[in-house]
């Protein structure tokens, strides 16, 4: 979470037109259904918090670079198992 906390000043024409600062992201949480750590996750810089049923590509590997730190919850591991999700 350390470094997710850093902001650094983009390289590029970007910083001209609006995307001045890029921040790294940080570990992912994955629940089973909507609950607490949905809205708290939103308050820590960098991490992101999401469903196991919404859960993509992009959240798992941004920016295509693969591994990212990934906390599962036991009820987000049931049903992936259950439902048969990503098969």
């Amino acid at each position: 979470m350390e470094r997710s906390e850093k902001k650094k000043i983009r390289a590029g024409v970007g910083k001209s037109r609006g995307r001045k600062y890029v921040k790294r992201k940080g570990p992912l949480i994955v629940v089973s259904k909507d609950c607490m750590l949905l809205k708290s996750g939103n308050n820590i810089p960098g991490i992101d918090v999401c469903e196991v049923k919404n859960i993509n590509a992009e959240l798992l590997a941004p920016g295509a670079v693969p591994g990212r730190l990934t906390l599962w919850s036991k009820g987000a591991i049931e049903v992936l198992e259950k439902e048969k999700l990503f098969d």
